[in-house]
């Protein structure tokens, strides 16, 4: 290939996937893009798309002479790429009982079921153990990129981070602060919860200066084996890229748990460090 045709593709691109693709750009519609070529940039980011299937011949061709064919992933005929689910409000450590436990009222129901449950988080081992099963699940149903809801334990929040950086899901990550109607043993002062809050966003702050991967994820059923089960997810190849895969939040769990010096003192961190903020805006009381 002459250096003038080598000019015309991105030098950015880091990895490329070949194969039909799927995607909406307006709302009610369905965008079928036949053999088209997508690649992937070091930041993350989509830097090449080429729909017509007369070209792509030519940009495999660049991009395996000039990464290595172990970077170019064509899917077979029954694969094919969608975007990802974007889901912005998930609580990670209620996985557990997912389904269950529906028998009282929102304040009984987190006295009884959810705040016991989350207090195990305060041990690695077991933070370590269970939100792998999560973030594995939530990846088998296509959700790519989460918002996260974990517990006060910032060693419990700083391993769910770990486990999305490791297993590929891009997530924002919220250690949840209530210093009000809470156990004894699982509420902080204000004072404590600003701390905490504070070593967990600096945690993920100092993540975001380090290399990570993206990792190219497929869930994988041969088409005569679909009744068998719900299949695995597989990781097709990974990437170098210098993207963060996780964010934190700051997560004042909601209204009533938190005192007005918690939620200012919270307010004036997110301000200071520009971090994301989620919470309830409210809830029904008899929720």
């Amino acid at each position: 290939m002459s250096e003038s045709a080598a000019e015309q593709f991105p030098h950015d691109v880091c990895y490329v996937l070949q194969g039909d693709m799927y995607d909406s750009t307006e709302f009610g519609c369905v965008r079928v893009l036949k053999q088209c070529v997508l690649g992937v940039s070091h930041a993350g980011k989509i830097s090449l798309l080429e729909t017509c299937p007369s070209k792509t011949p030519k940009i495999i061709e660049h991009y395996t002479h000039t990464l290595g064919a172990h970077k170019i992933l064509t899917l077979a005929h029954h694969q094919f790429l969608t975007p990802g689910f974007v889901d912005t409000h998930i609580h990670a450590p209620q996985y557990t009982y997912t389904g269950t436990a529906t028998d009282k009222p929102l304040m009984e129901w987190l006295q009884a079921y959810t705040f016991p449950e989350e207090m195990r988080y305060s041990d690695p081992a077991y933070a370590s153990k269970m939100y792998p099963r999560v973030v594995t699940r939530t990846l088998k149903c296509g959700t790519t990129t989460a918002l996260y809801f974990g517990t006060n334990s910032t060693p419990g929040c700083e391993e769910l981070c770990k486990v999305c950086e490791r297993l590929g899901q891009r997530a924002i990550v919220g250690k949840v602060c209530m210093d009000r109607f809470s156990p004894d043993g699982y509420k902080e002062t204000a004072d404590q919860a600003l701390q905490s809050m504070r070593i967990f966003v600096d945690f993920c702050l100092d993540n975001q200066k380090k290399e990570t991967h993206v990792l190219a994820h497929v869930n994988e059923k041969d088409v005569r084996e679909q009744v068998k089960g719900d299949g695995d997810v597989h990781t097709l190849f990974s990437a170098p890229v210098c993207a963060p895969c996780t964010l934190p939040a700051i997560t004042p769990r909601f209204i009533p748990t938190c005192t007005d010096e918690l939620l200012s003192g919270l307010g004036k961190l997110a301000q200071e460090k520009n971090c994301h903020i989620t919470s309830r805006r409210d809830r029904l009381a008899h929720d």
